[in-house]
């Protein structure tokens, strides 16, 4: 009962007004704490619409089998429907310095010769077209594990519009094998007509062949009967002779043998003569069949000529078809397959990496450790002496008395903690000079400021010191792009020191500007000044006891 009974106890010491805000602020900070650093940070990668990216579109049109094909304004539409980041379509020098300066979180740029190597495709050995994404982890380091996440849906735009290039250029070839077909197909049909015709002159060669053969016939019965008729004629013409030399008077014996053979030699000049007209009829068959076979045979020559023409537009376009077709190895076809089927290679650089997750991440870290020690320091170090507030010391020296201590402290806390991480884990900063006075100069900033927290407010100066802790953590941007962050935390950005202490030290990790260092350290230097004297203005004051001075409302053991 009596460990109870103290509880109680000590619960109703704040029961006095402004005492309460005590155990309430204590009740608020999880929920402070978890909060805000969870709003902050609860769906970043559904903000990355606002994370600026330079696009540079320095691609050519190039044209294959006469169709142009502008593979990088394609991919440029795109990029415009797809809402993963703020794109900015630009040029390479503008896209340089903002990358430089922190305009841009990283560029995408498409080089000159993009469509004319996906236009490759149909060459024997197809090339690869590239497209490279620059980072600059000085800038942010989170951004470039956002562009590493977002790298498979840009690889998927790239290959859509890869293969439309390629169904761009196949079509096209399907084109001018459709145009060659229809050439063949015309050479084919020409051929046909002219086989046709070849079969009708063939056939007229094969009717006037056979009246030849008729008239050959005739002529032939014809000649033979002239042969006959000719011999006979022979023989009466002879017996003729032989009578007419032996002149028998007419009206007298023997007188009937020689009317007899004139008979016969009439008749036989008679058979004679239709022998002879048998000639003649088969002579004009004979003509009339030489002049169907001569007719026939043209009409197979026009033929053969249609048939031979067509022959040549055939075997002409099969040519020029089979020298499009490639001769290929093995080697070649493996080749092509593995560039068709990863059309395009993203190469990714970066401006200054900072190539493991903990140095992206130390500048963070850092800036917290920091804090912490100033925040944690005056729960044991006096923030003012008080022989020399109550004598007549210089406000200012009483108060640069109560910071220098711990300012120290923190300082040497801080080099510390850089030769461990240093040695221990291999931070290898470019820039460690600037490192280490970065450090020693914020050192004395965090510090002022828990100073002068405590000074003006005492007890609560600690709390408010936590809980301005907890404010830059989420509005530092020392985790992801602030573009990511809701407006609240985008307004206080610019307004507290971690905010200039963790951009230095990324500069000073990582490489980039110097001047960003420079300009930071500058900051740093400004909050260190403006709150020790504001410090030593609070010490001036309190050289006045009140009564509220005198019986403070919240009070420490």
């Amino acid at each position: 009962m009596t460990a109870l009974r103290l509880a109680v106890l000590e619960f109703r010491r704040f029961r006095r007004p402004l005492r309460w805000l005590v155990p309430v602020g204590l009740l608020l900070i999880p929920l402070l704490y978890g909060s805000l650093y969870l709003w902050a940070n609860w769906d970043p990668y559904g903000r990355t619409s606002q994370i600026p990216v330079a696009v540079v579109d320095q691609d050519r049109p190039a044209v294959a089998n006469g169709q142009m094909i502008d593979a990088g304004k394609q991919f440029s539409q795109q990029l415009r429907a797809l809402n993963a980041f703020q794109w900015h379509f630009t040029d390479e020098r503008d896209a340089h310095d903002g990358l430089v300066h922190g305009r841009y979180y990283f560029t995408i740029t498409i080089p000159a010769d993009f469509s004319e190597k996906l236009a490759s495709a149909q060459d024997p050995v197809p090339e690869r077209a590239s497209m490279a994404v620059t980072l600059n982890d000085a800038n942010n380091f989170i951004a470039g594990i956002v562009a590493q996440a977002a790298k498979a849906e840009l690889q998927e735009r790239i290959n859509s519009a890869a293969h439309s290039a390629y169904a761009s250029a196949l079509y096209t070839d399907l084109s001018q094998v459709k145009q060659q077909l229809k050439i063949a197909s015309d050479g084919a049909h020409r051929l046909v007509d002219g086989t046709a015709l070849a079969q009708q002159g063939s056939a007229a060669l094969t009717q006037g062949i056979d009246a030849a053969r008729s008239g050959a016939t005739s002529i032939d019965s014809g000649a033979t009967q002239v042969q006959s008729v000719n011999a006979a004629a022979d023989a009466a013409f002879e017996r003729v002779i032989d009578l007419a030399l032996t002149l028998i008077p007419q009206n007298q014996p023997g007188t009937d043998e020689v009317r007899q053979a004139l008979l016969s030699a009439k008749n036989l000049s008679h058979t004679l003569t239709t022998g002879a007209g048998q000639v003649v009829d088969g002579a004009k068959q004979i003509s009339a069949a030489l002049q169907a076979l001569d007719s026939g045979s043209r009409v197979l020559q026009s033929g053969a000529d249609q048939s031979n023409s067509g022959a040549i537009d055939i075997a002409r376009v099969i040519d020029d078809t089979l020298r499009k077709v490639p001769d290929t190895n093995p080697q070649q076809t493996a080749t092509a397959a593995d560039v068709l089927g990863s059309p395009v290679g993203i190469k990714v650089d970066n401006l200054n990496p900072a190539h493991e997750y903990g140095r992206g991440f130390a500048p963070f870290f850092f800036a917290i450790a920091l804090w912490v020690v100033g925040l944690l320091a005056y729960l044991f170090f006096r923030p003012v002496n008080l022989r020399a507030l109550a004598g007549r010391v210089n406000a200012l020296a009483v108060a640069v008395a109560g910071w220098l201590p711990v300012a120290t402290l923190t300082a040497v806390g801080g080099l510390i903690l850089l030769g461990v991480v240093w040695v221990g884990l291999r931070l290898d900063p470019k820039h460690p000079l600037w490192m280490a006075g970065l450090l020693v100069v914020a050192a004395g900033a965090f510090v002022a400021i828990d100073h002068f927290l405590r000074i003006a407010f005492g007890v609560i100066g600690s709390a408010l010191s936590l809980a301005l802790l907890i404010i830059q953590l989420t509005s530092c941007g020392g985790l992801y792009p602030m573009e990511t962050t809701p407006a609240p935390f985008r307004a206080v950005h610019p307004l507290i020191p971690m905010t200039y202490l963790v951009d230095g030290l990324r500069v000073a990790v990582s490489g980039g500007l110097t001047g960003n260092m420079t300009r930071d350290a500058f900051m740093l230097a400004a909050f260190l000044v403006v709150f020790v004297g504001a410090t030593a203005r609070m010490v001036q004051r309190q050289r006045l006891w009140t009564l509220s001075r005198l019986h403070p409302e919240i009070e420490t053991i």
